[in-house]
Formats: structure tokens, C-alpha cells, sequence
């Protein structure tokens, strides 16, 4: 379940945060083959992506809020840490490739977030270092979500802009800014 702040409550199904490569977008496979050396996966949640990575020999550290992810992405695995960015936690060595996929390059949090967040990774990667993750443009939102877009403008947030939190049974993450981000 995904909470916004306005009260929306989305129901997702959470086989695809497990899909395999063959499940996903051409796009998002093509950016997923682009990672090389040392991967640090930026809101890694069950492995998605880390555990594929894992079976092509890449060395994976996988970054996220949630405790249970976390243990889920163990199980499968993954190494994986407790922890978010700008607020990287100590010791996770270098990277040649910071992955922000499954939409996680709303990890960003908003135009005055970003600069910060962004600011924090070089301090764990190697010179040549990339980024590379995936997005989600907000577009017109539809009708459902017109009303919060007017919402969130009028409080002086970004267009795109989320505050949510993600919900299994009792277990809640905390509130967290996601900016679903146009291309510009």
C-alpha cells in the first residue's frame, strides 16, 4: 500500500518489485545492462534489480530505509544496509555505479532536496562513477490526481511532487518526499 498525504491509499501488487529482466521495459533493461564494477543500489527494496546483478558476478550493495526490505533482500542474497541518502551510512566503501532504478530517481525528493542528495554521492564513488536509474515523467495525472496537483502547487511544492509512506499490514515506513520529475 502506498499512502500520500492527501489520504490516497494505492493497493499495488508486489510481484512486480520482484519481476525478472524479461518482465521489464526495454528502456529499464537497457539502463540496468549499463551498471559495471562495483553497484550501489539506491533504494534496493526485495532486490529487484541487485539480485539479477548478483547472477552476472557484479559485486552489489543494496541501500534502503525499510528494515524488512532489507531482510527480504538478504534472504535473496543481496548485501544489503540500512540506510538512505544524502544521510549515506559509514563504510560503504566506493562505487563505479550508483543504481537509482524502479522509479527511485524520485528518491530525489524535490528541487531543494536534490542538490543535497546528489551532493552526498560522491563521497562513495570512484572517479568515472555513473548514475544511472529510472523515472516516472507526472504528466497530466488524470483526473484522479489533478486536484492534488492543484493541492501541492498552492503549498509551494513541486509540480510532481509526493510526500508518501508505504504500508504493509502494521509495518509503515515514514513519511518521505518522492518527486515524480518532468524530463526537464
Amino acid at each position: 500500500m502506498i499512502e500520500r498525504d492527501d489520504g490516497l491509499i494505492i493497493a499495488n501488487d508486489a510481484s512486480r518489485y520482484f519481476a525478472e529482466p524479461e518482465h521489464w521495459s526495454d528502456l529499464e533493461r537497457w539502463g540496468w545492462e549499463q551498471a559495471a564494477g562495483r553497484i550501489l543500489d539506491v533504494g534496493c527494496g526485495g532486490g529487484r534489480h541487485a539480485v539479477p546483478w548478483l547472477a552476472l558476478g557484479h559485486e552489489v550493495v543494496g541501500l534502503e530505509p525499510s528494515p524488512e526490505a532489507v531482510r527480504v533482500s538478504r534472504e535473496r542474497g543481496v548485501e544489503a544496509i540500512i540506510g538512505s541518502v544524502p544521510s549515506l551510512p559509514e563504510g560503504l566503501g566506493q562505487f563505479d555505479t550508483i543504481a537509482l532504478f524502479g522509479n527511485n530517481l524520485a528518491l530525489l525528493g524535490g528541487p531543494a532536496q536534490a542538490p543535497e542528495v546528489l551532493a552526498a554521492l560522491p563521497a562513495v564513488t570512484r572517479p568515472g562513477a555513473q548514475l544511472i536509474g529510472s523515472g516516472m515523467d507526472p504528466g497530466d495525472g488524470g483526473t484522479a490526481h489533478a486536484d492534488f496537483q492543484a493541492w501541492n502547487l498552492r503549498r509551494g511544492r513541486a509540480r510532481g511532487q509526493l510526500r508518501i509512506r508505504v504500508r504493509d499490514g502494521a509495518t509503515t515506513t515514514p513519511w518521505f518526499d518522492y518527486w515524480l520529475a518532468t524530463p526537464d
